[in-house]
């Protein structure tokens, strides 16, 4: 079974300079199996972002493609 989690960390851009970001991990019993950083910088919509993630059951496949709907619509 695939288990999502989310994961803080501190990052620099030029821009931006330094901050706290979220990313998501997908793993199962053996281990990580994917992992995508800085998807947003607001910890609750992460973390809404993540739960939707565990509770449809969502295939890594479609990892990807579900992070880029929500970056485009902001929308959990």
């Amino acid at each position: 079974m695939i288990h999502y989690r989310l994961f803080s960390e501190q990052l620099c851009g030029e821009e931006l300079g330094e901050y706290e970001t979220y990313g998501i991990i997908a793993a199962n019993d053996a281990g990580d199996l994917k992992i995508i950083h800085d998807v947003s910088c607001d910890r609750e919509r992460a973390e809404a972002l993540t739960a939707l993630f565990n509770a449809e059951e969502l295939d890594p496949i479609h990892l990807d493609e579900a992070i880029e709907s929500f970056l485009y619509t902001f929308e959990v």
